[in-house]
């Protein structure tokens, strides 16, 4: 994460969750499928689903808290948090659309 790249202008709506607001430009980080085949599929599967190659990789805490280092410390960020869905391995977990935090929640695995 050394290097920064432009981003064409008419590409900048789709990804700007991951630019620097300050220029608008972008610290990639790649990954190949022999270095990582889960984030890999990941990646691909967000591609074809989207239209988007890009996902933005950042640490996993809420605001003045420290990183999460467990399961159970990411659930209990993920109801405190404005999040939809976790990933914990192959396991999904969502919240379902319209209901407060801990009302409803759904759990599922995932694909291989």
């Amino acid at each position: 994460m050394i290097k920064t790249f432009d981003v064409i202008p008419e590409k900048q709506d789709e990804i700007a969750a991951v630019l620097r607001p300050a220029d608008q430009m972008r610290r990639p980080q790649t990954v190949r499928e022999d270095q990582n085949p889960c984030y890999y599929t990941l990646l691909r599967e967000f591609k074809d689903q989207t239209g988007v190659p890009v996902l933005l990789n950042t640490s996993f805490n809420d605001s003045g808290e420290p990183i999460v280092n467990t399961p159970t410390e990411a659930v209990g960020d993920f109801f405190s948090m404005g999040l939809d869905a976790l990933v914990i391995e192959n396991l999904v977990l969502e919240k379902t659309a319209g209901v407060e935090k801990s009302d409803s929640v759904g759990v599922s695995e995932t694909v291989d």
